[in-house]
Parts: structure tokens; C-alpha cells; sequence
């Protein structure tokens, strides 16, 4: 019996990765009336991504999506729903990564601009701010909430409010 356990594990593990593989976004369809757009906007410094994260009906992440940066091609993601989205900046041995959330509303546009401040010996902060862009060109900021990726079981990673932390 001792020398079967390991050898369980390895196929357990196998399986518990398999269940988080990276999964695509799957956007709403294009003439979609619910669906809303969002794009990276501003100056992405070298080693930064944004991405939107991938949960399934339980929550569990899935995968991770890269965020156009292209206002005229944006991704269409669905409204009335969480949706997570990632700055992440890693160069050089400066690391940082926010993850933040908002719940887009229908045909509305939304601009993520990513930030990172300076790095002491390695370290380093990163922010992403959220702007609704309206009909005329005009932003305003939207409400965000800040998360962090803790495990909620052995095969479910999930975002966690990242209660006072900086968002």
C-alpha cells in the first residue's frame, strides 16, 4: 500500500493540471446586443501583458487571453458579469502583477491602461486603471476592485478579494 500512493499522485497531478489547462476567451458573438469591447490603452512599457483571465462556471481559472491593444480591433467580452483582467511586468528580475475586476456594461467601450512604477532592488508596483470610453472620444474612470489567486481546492485556483491591498 505505501508504494502505491506515489504512484497514484503522479497521475492524480496529471489529471488537476490537465483541469486547468489554458482555455481561450470565448467572445460573445459580433452582432451580440449585451456584448462590451475593451482594449490596453496608453504606453505598455517592454515586458508588460495584459490579459483577461478565463474562469469557469465554478469560478476556477482556465487560462489567460491577451488583451488587444488596438482601439480599432478590441475584444468583445460579455456584460453584466465579473470579467478579470491582469497587468503583469516581468523583466530583468522586476516583477509585479495587479489583477483587477469591473462589471462591463452593454455596447459599452472600455480602455485598460496598465502602469508600472519604479523598481527597487527587483521589486516593484504595478496598477491598471479602467476608463468607460464614451460615443465622443471622452473616459471616465470605472470602479475596480482589486484580487489576488488563491486556491480553493486541489484542482481550483480562484481570484480572492485582495482585501487591503492597492488596486
Amino acid at each position: 500500500m505505501h508504494q502505491i500512493l506515489p504512484r497514484l499522485l503522479a497521475p492524480l497531478a496529471v489529471v488537476a493540471l490537465a483541469a486547468c489547462a489554458g482555455k481561450q476567451h470565448v467572445a460573445p458573438p459580433t452582432d451580440s446586443p449585451t456584448a462590451a469591447t475593451v482594449y490596453v490603452s496608453g504606453p505598455m512599457p517592454g515586458g508588460m501583458a495584459v490579459t483577461k483571465f478565463n474562469l469557469n462556471r465554478k469560478q476556477c481559472y482556465q487560462g489567460l487571453t491577451p488583451v488587444p491593444e488596438d482601439a480599432a480591433a478590441p475584444m468583445r467580452i460579455a456584460s453584466g458579469e465579473l470579467s478579470f483582467f491582469s497587468a503583469k511586468y516581468d523583466r530583468g528580475g522586476t516583477l509585479c502583477e495587479v489583477i483587477v475586476s469591473f462589471s462591463p456594461e452593454p455596447q459599452a467601450s472600455y480602455a485598460l491602461v496598465p502602469e508600472r512604477q519604479g523598481a527597487i532592488l527587483g521589486g516593484g508596483s504595478c496598477a491598471m486603471t479602467v476608463r468607460r470610453v464614451m460615443p465622443g472620444g471622452t473616459s471616465r474612470p470605472e470602479p475596480v476592485e482589486g484580487w489576488v489567486m488563491r486556491s480553493a481546492s486541489v484542482a481550483c485556483v480562484r481570484p480572492q478579494p485582495a482585501a487591503g491591498r492597492n488596486r
